[in-house]
C-alpha cells in the first residue's frame, strides 16, 4: 500500500487542461500534475484536481487527455526531464494532432533547450516572447519512445545494485559518502522487520538495507514526488519491498525499530524544524540514525536533543551519524 495524499477528485471525471509547472495559473476544471509536495498541497488548496509524478508515470492512474496542456518545465532538472514531460505529454496528458499545447520557459533560462526538444521531437510550434519569457504553442506529434533514464551502480554488501537518478536528484551518479557512512552504521542495526527513510531520495538507503537483508520491507518518504517514482523504480529493479509516502512529516510514517535519514543541507527553518521534532518523536519507537556534514554536527546535537531524546555520535568522518533513542 502507498501512503500518499489523495486527490479530491475521480480520475474518471473530465480534464479541460492539464498543467505542469505554476499551481498559480490552475483555474477551475484544471488537472494539475504535482512534482513535488509544495505544489500539491497548493494545487488542493485552490480546489483543483491534483496528480503527484509518481502515481501517474508508471501505470496512468486512470487519466485520459485533455483539450489544453500547459507546460512550464523546471529546466533546472536537466533537458533529460524535458524530454520526460514531452513524452507524457504527447502519450498520456494530450491528444496528438488535436489538442493545444503551450510550452513555456525563461529566454535566459531554458527557452533554447527546450525549443531543441520540442523541434527534435516533431512538433512545429509558433513562437511568441512575453516579458522575458518564451511561449511555443502547437498540437503535439505521435508520441515517440519513452526517453531512458540515467543508471549506475554501487556495491553494497558485495552486492551490485543499479539506481536511476537524474533529473535533479542530489548526488545523481554515486553514491554520496554521507550515505555510504550512514549505511555502514544502519546495517550494523538489522535485521528489523521495517526501515523507515525519511527523505529517501531515489531510495539508495531503503533500497540496499532490505536488498542487503537488514530490513524485510522498507517506507521511504519525500517531499520530491520525482525522486519518489526513482526510488519506486530502483526498489522494483532489486526486487525489494518499498513503499512510498509523498509527505514531510516523520510523525505520520509506521512506527519501525529504525529510522534513517541523511538530513539535506539547505533546508528552510520551518521544514527544518518539523524534519528535526519528528526525528526526535520517532525515538520513542526504536533507534534513529540520522547523517549530517560534520560541520552542521553541533546544530543538530542541539536540535534534536530533548528530555526524553538522547544524542550520541555513531561514527564521524567528513560526516556524522548521530544516534537518536530514548533516555
Amino acid at each position: 500500500m502507498r501512503r500518499v495524499i489523495h486527490h479530491n477528485r475521480s480520475m474518471s471525471d473530465t480534464v479541460d487542461r492539464w498543467v505542469i509547472g505554476d499551481p498559480a495559473t490552475l483555474r477551475e476544471g484544471d488537472a494539475f500534475l504535482a512534482l513535488d509536495l509544495a505544489g500539491h498541497r497548493r494545487a488542493l488548496a485552490s480546489g483543483v484536481r491534483s496528480v503527484p509524478f509518481h502515481t501517474l508515470l508508471p501505470v496512468g492512474g486512470g487519466t485520459g487527455p485533455a483539450p489544453e496542456v500547459l507546460v512550464e518545465p523546471p529546466t533546472w532538472r536537466g533537458y533529460a526531464f524535458v524530454e520526460v514531460l514531452e513524452w507524457l505529454v504527447t502519450s498520456r496528458l494530450a491528444v496528438p494532432s488535436v489538442s493545444r499545447v503551450e510550452w513555456v520557459a525563461g529566454v535566459k533560462s531554458g527557452a533554447t533547450g527546450v525549443r531543441r526538444i520540442l523541434a527534435a521531437r516533431g512538433w512545429d510550434v509558433a513562437m511568441t516572447k512575453e516579458r522575458g519569457r518564451v511561449h511555443f504553442v502547437g498540437t503535439p506529434p505521435s508520441p515517440g519512445a519513452m526517453p531512458s533514464l540515467e543508471t549506475f551502480e554501487a556495491e553494497f554488501d558485495g552486492r551490485r545494485l543499479e539506481f536511476a537518478s537524474g533529473w535533479g536528484s542530489f548526488s545523481r551518479e554515486h553514491v554520496d559518502e554521507g550515505t555510504s557512512l550512514l549505511y555502514e552504521v544502519a546495517a550494523g542495526f538489522g535485521p528489523v522487520p521495517l526501515v523507515v527513510d525519511i527523505g529517501t531520495g531515489y531510495g539508495v538507503l531503503a533500497v540496499a538495507l532490505v536488498a542487503g537483508r537488514h530490513a524485510r520491507a522498507a517506507v521511504g518518504t519525500e517531499i520530491d514526488s520525482v525522486s519518489l517514482h526513482l526510488a519506486q523504480r530502483n526498489a522494483e529493479c532489486a526486487g525489494v519491498a518499498l513503499e512510498a509516502a509523498f509527505d514531510d512529516d516523520p510523525r505520520r510514517q509506521p512506527s519501525s525499530e529504525l529510522t534513517v535519514c541523511n538530513v539535506p543541507t539547505h533546508a528552510d527553518r520551518a521544514n527544518a524544524k518539523l524534519l528535526t521534532d519528528g526525528l526526535a518523536a520517532r525515538a520513542a519507537m526504536g533507534d534513529v540514525l540520522i547523517v549530517v556534514h560534520a560541520s552542521l554536527e553541533q546544530r543538530y546535537r542541539q536540535a534534536l536533543a530533548t528530555q526524553r531524546t538522547r544524542v550520541r555520535v555513531a561514527k564521524r568522518s567528513s560526516h556524522a551519524v548521530l544516534h537518536l533513542d530514548r533516555r
